[in-house]
């Protein structure tokens, strides 16, 4: 079965020759083939439409050198179809770019450690980790495999879970990506004010005041469990890439969403 795109065409263009001339205009640097200084990094990248984060997801994945062995996606469960984890472990996720192979052995290997079996419902419908696989086809010359992951339990307990044996599973040649939007539908003031809270726990590597932040600050953060996943490998560093908000693309200012892009090593 081969997973067809359900976004194109509304997220980002469905023709192959409209698709790469907006990811070329959103992306700054070209991309250069470099297969021997890969080391492990996280990115942390939004997945709205290429109108509207395209520019801020693009500013993370451009600084990422070399070629990774296996790509981890990791993304909310935003129509609540399929199981609490949801880790597709075969077949090809098709693009307008070609289609996109998943690494079977190592999704299998993450699904048994976790005590899960595989699952598919979660990803028919969902658009959190294939709004990335044009953009990472573009700057990694189409040569990516993937292990794609759904969370619709992004609980603390379950993210320090997940991302414990993430590390066990994941080598210095792979990238691991976390999927999130920011706030949504407030003000651009109030919107920015969220966000930062959330940048601050972010660069401090702290999930425990970002989750503090979200229940208390009641900021719609739609991928925090992914973004704790990451946090939770044993990266040293992280460098927020670029912030941003719809009302920037768009003009309209009253009800945005807000979007970030990092890199962690």
């Amino acid at each position: 079965m081969i997973r067809k795109p359900v976004a194109a065409g509304t997220f980002y263009p469905s023709a192959k020759k409209e698709l790469l001339s907006l990811i070329e205009y959103l992306f700054e640097k070209k991309p250069k083939s470099n297969k021997n200084d890969y080391q492990k990094r996280g990115l942390i990248l939004p997945h709205a439409g290429y109108v509207f984060s395209g520019k801020t997801a693009a500013r993370a994945i451009e600084k990422v050198k070399g070629k990774p062995k296996n790509i981890y996606i990791i993304g909310p469960n935003h129509t609540g179809l399929g199981e609490d984890i949801s880790i597709m472990d075969k077949s090809e996720w098709a693009t307008p770019l070609g289609n996109v192979p998943i690494n079977k052995t190592k999704a299998d290997e993450l699904c048994n450690l976790l005590g899960i079996e595989p699952d598919y419902k979660a990803h028919l419908r969902e658009h959190s980790i294939e709004v990335q696989l044009p953009l990472l086809q573009y700057w990694f010359e189409k040569d990516i495999r993937i292990i794609p992951i759904a969370m619709k339990d992004q609980s603390k307990q379950t993210a320090k879970t997940l991302g414990e044996i993430l590390k066990q599973v994941s080598s210095k040649e792979d990238l691991i990506i976390a999927s999130t939007d920011l706030n949504h539908y407030e003000s651009q003031k109030t919107t920015i004010k969220k966000d930062e809270l959330i940048i601050e726990d972010i660069k401090n590597m702290d999930t425990e005041k970002m989750y503090d932040h979200i229940m208390n600050e009641k900021i719609s953060m739609c991928g925090y469990g992914p973004a704790s996943v990451l946090i939770h490998q044993d990266f040293k560093k992280v460098e927020i890439v670029s912030h941003s908000t719809s009302g920037e693309a768009s003009g309209e200012y009253e009800t945005v969403v807000g979007y970030l892009s990092a890199i962690l090593e």
